[in-house]
């Protein structure tokens, strides 16, 4: 997958694109900006889309492993500043949270979006 490619792919009867975090010639973005960019773009996915991903997460491409897949709209309930991402970890996805002092987002990763 390239760096700026946006990836389409279905899921059970629902189809989801995959949206760059950073733009062109970005190698960082703060948590306010991504997540105001998650909003603008119609990306700002919640807990019933992560929990949606996770019961179908055999369908997720191949293609799409190297990428963490990003929920800014799914907040922890005991912490509102962490949100969820699903990530691929040997032969399987996984969620966990998001705590700013431990995770940095790379090239590959996407904020997730519903197309219908």
């Amino acid at each position: 997958m390239g760096d700026s490619k946006i990836v389409t792919f279905t899921l059970g009867n629902r189809v989801y694109g995959l949206v760059p975090i950073f733009q062109e010639a970005e190698t960082y973005v703060s948590d306010n900006t991504m997540v105001e960019r998650a909003q603008e773009l119609g990306a700002n996915l919640d807990e019933e889309d992560g929990q949606f991903f996770m019961e179908h997460r055999a369908e997720i491409p191949a293609e799409v492993q190297r990428s963490l897949l990003v929920f800014t709209g799914w907040r922890h309930p005991s912490n509102p500043q962490s949100f969820a991402y699903m990530g691929w970890v040997g032969d399987k996805w996984y969620q966990a949270w998001y705590l700013p002092e431990l995770v940095e987002w790379c090239k590959y990763d996407r904020l997730v979006h519903c197309i219908s």
